[in-house]
């Protein structure tokens, strides 16, 4: 299976239906990024880039009982 985008590596998730590997997100601690940088990653390449990590956006959403 040849490598997918991460747009369809999330659809055929969603799906049920085989990718060519599961998803790979990851939500680290600002003193990580600190730390990656301190020891080569680049500052001014992401993450999720440097790592090749599949994007994630939140969306904010309120969530308060009314």
């Amino acid at each position: 299976m040849a490598e997918m985008t991460s747009r369809e590596r999330y659809q055929r998730m969603f799906q049920h239906r085989e990718a060519d590997r599961v998803p790979i997100i990851d939500i680290p601690w600002p003193a990580t990024i600190e730390r990656w940088e301190r020891e080569g990653m680049p500052h001014e390449v992401g993450f999720v880039d440097f790592f090749g990590l599949d994007p994630i956006v939140g969306v904010g959403a309120d969530t308060s009982p009314r």
